[in-house]
Parts: structure tokens; sequence; C-alpha cells
């Protein structure tokens, strides 16, 4: 039960610190509920080059969740010259990334290393 959700978390931000990524973890929650994390990557003060998302609850869509994204990714956008992330073409939230995306300028190309994964990349300059 619990111990294992707890201990999987651990797992996977004890992973990440040993990595010796510069990342940023964000939760989101629910009325007091975890509800998801949201991770992303600098390489440089200036430059956003990965964006994780793992959600807790992947019964039904997690509306909370995507609001606190597309919040990050907004804020993101605006505080960096380059915001960059990758995402599976059969993820349901494809769509919202193209949009997002293109909202702000950015661009969509085929991943070099899969053509089963889309780049999604956002320069403010």
């Amino acid at each position: 039960g619990e111990e294992l959700k707890n201990f999987s978390l651990y797992k996977i931000l004890n992973l990440m610190v040993k990595s010796g990524m510069d990342i940023h973890i964000l939760y989101s929650d629910y009325n007091g509920t975890p509800n998801g994390i949201i991770i992303y990557r600098e390489s440089s003060p200036s430059v956003v080059e990965e964006i994780t998302v793992i959600s807790f609850n992947l019964k039904k869509n997690n509306m909370v969740l995507i609001k606190d994204l597309m919040d990050v990714f907004k804020e993101l956008i605006k505080s960096h010259k380059s915001v960059t992330w990758s995402c599976f073409k059969r993820n349901p939230a494809i769509r919202m990334y193209y949009k997002l995306c293109l909202k702000f300028g950015g661009t969509v190309e085929e991943s070099p290393l899969s053509d089963e994964v889309l780049v999604f990349s956002v320069n403010n300059g």
C-alpha cells in the first residue's frame, strides 16, 4: 500500500539526484492528496531541456495535474530562452502539447532517435 508508493517515489527522486541533473520538482495535489509530480531539468539558467510528468491517477483524466502542468509550461516559456520537451506520439496529451507549443511560436519535429517520439521546442531568443 502506502509504503510501496512512498518507496517508489523516493527511488525515482533519489535516482535523479544521483545522476547530477539540475532538476526542479513540483508537486501537484488536490485537496491535500498527492496528484502527481512535474520535473524539469535545466542545462543552464536560461535553458530547460527536459520535462517529465508523473501522474498518480492513471484511471481518468487528471485535470488538476493538467492545469498545473499548463501553468508550469507557461512560466518556463516566459522565464527561459529555450524550453524543449518530448512526447510519444500515442500519448493522449499530445494535442495539448501541440497547441501550447504553437501558441508560443515553437516547433514540433520527429525525434532523430525514434519515429515514435515528437520533440517540442520554444525559443525566445
